[in-house]
């Protein structure tokens, strides 16, 4: 246990001072080194490309549950989660936490399509969704982690990018004046859904590899994209710090 704390604080430390860069090289170079006019265009264009797929592929399925709550959806997400912690505490088989896995990743792909879709955005949603993904991202990574299925210094570092993101999207939403959540306000861009796409697959992968000895070579392509997750927090932390300082400069 002590090797896993030191192993934890100087993962943390190391990813502190990574993502610690991305910011002012996003907030000064990538203003400078990028053409005005093409940063102010994808700025425009990344928080809307990031709903759009999802809200087309899921709009038969959602019209059929118009009279389903979206936040009712994220609640169940949270009471997976809650589940998914109580298997993990008595050593459930691992497929069945597989199966509580799948569903409590299909409450986040499902509840902001079926709000946008039906015209049922709101803050308190916006918020619960936030926080439904944290807690079921640190139950999943630390269950995994003493499962001895995902190393620790990922979670660490995939934890402290999105700290780092959800920082600089307070900074945006300020910077824009906003004193009201709207969706135009919430600054997803296409690439922080790439890099949770990114770690689900991870962590299905690395699942499946420990359930079935057959499927060990998934451990592999498990970690590789664990860190290509990593690696897109550290770019889409870069590109909030940009966002930010074009916010300023408007």
């Amino acid at each position: 246990m002590g090797y896993m704390f030191v192993t934890a604080a100087l993962s943390a430390v190391a990813g502190l001072v990574v993502f610690a860069l991305a910011v002012p090289l996003g907030y000064f170079l990538c203003w400078r080194c990028m053409h005005r006019t093409s940063l102010l265009f994808f700025f425009a264009q990344a928080t809307d490309l990031e709903t759009k797929w999802r809200d087309r592929a899921l709009r038969p399925l959602t019209r059929r549950m118009r009279g389903v709550s979206p936040n009712a959806v994220t609640i169940v997400g949270f009471l997976l989660t809650a589940a998914l912690v109580w298997l993990f505490w008595v050593r459930a088989a691992l497929g069945l936490i597989f199966i509580g896995m799948l569903l409590a990743g299909l409450t986040d792909m499902l509840d902001g399509p079926l709000a946008r879709n039906n015209g049922r955005v709101t803050a308190l949603g916006a918020k619960l969704d936030w926080w439904r993904d944290l807690a079921l991202t640190i139950v999943i990574g630390v269950a995994l982690v003493l499962y001895n299925i995902l190393a620790m210094e990922f979670l660490v570092w995939f934890l402290t990018g999105w700290a780092a993101l959800g920082v600089l999207r307070m900074a945006e939403f300020r910077a824009a004046g906003g004193t009201v959540f709207t969706e135009q306000q919430d600054y997803k861009f296409i690439l922080d859904r790439v890099r949770l796409v990114l770690i689900w697959i991870a962590v299905l992968l690395l699942v499946l590899a420990r359930l079935t000895p057959a499927l060990s070579a998934l451990t592999a392509v498990g970690n590789a994209l664990t860190l290509a997750a990593i690696a897109a927090s550290w770019v889409s932390v870069l590109l909030h710090a940009a966002h930010l300082r074009m916010l300023k400069k408007v």
